[in-house]
């Protein structure tokens, strides 16, 4: 449900403003520059660019780095979500990595945005029409397969290693998408 509420959040806030809430970066979550709708985007529901946490502003830069609990995100602050999201387990900062959502947002001004969780249920994990492999560098998905496709395949549905336990250790995980 948190899934689709801030997926639902984030299309709300583009429908209204004409812009995704990472792109009002000031950089993007690798440094590399400027974000534009054209952009391939990767991130986790504890950057700033997810919308929840706010940013602090350290001489009038925004970047990833400097999200903080304390403070609202773009999607709080445009009352597309309720406040009382950011208190959700996904967006603690101690959370580990299997635990939080990430957001992946396809190359191209049309290209499909999607949350993504790491499946708890049995009934999610062989649910392969939604399971997607993500790839992170750094934490940000920077890959997107879908399961089946060359180099995707899902785990046994007991097994943890794939499931987002292996995301800090080996790079990759099997994660549940919306939509689909």
């Amino acid at each position: 449900n948190e899934t689709a509420e801030l997926l639902a959040g984030m299309e709300r806030y583009y429908a209204s403003l004409q812009t995704y809430p990472w792109l009002e970066m000031a950089d993007g979550p690798s440094g590399t520059g400027l974000i534009d709708l054209e952009s391939v985007w990767g991130g986790d529901s504890l950057m700033c660019g997810a919308g929840i946490l706010g940013a602090v502003d350290f001489g009038g830069v925004t970047s990833t780095q400097q999200c903080e609990i304390g403070y609202n995100g773009k999607l709080i602050d445009a009352q597309e979500v309720k406040p009382a999201f950011r208190n959700k387990a996904q967006f603690d900062v101690d959370s580990e990595a299997g635990d939080l959502m990430y957001i992946y947002k396809e190359v191209g001004a049309g290209g499909s945005v999607y949350t993504c969780f790491v499946p708890k249920s049995n009934t999610n994990r062989q649910n392969t029409v939604r399971l997607r492999c993500l790839t992170t560098v750094g934490g940000i998905p920077s890959v997107f397969l879908k399961a089946g496709e060359t180099g995707c395949t899902a785990p046994p549905t007991s097994g943890d290693l794939a499931w987002g336990f292996g995301l800090e250790s080996v790079g990759w995980a099997i994660f549940f998408c919306v939509p689909e």
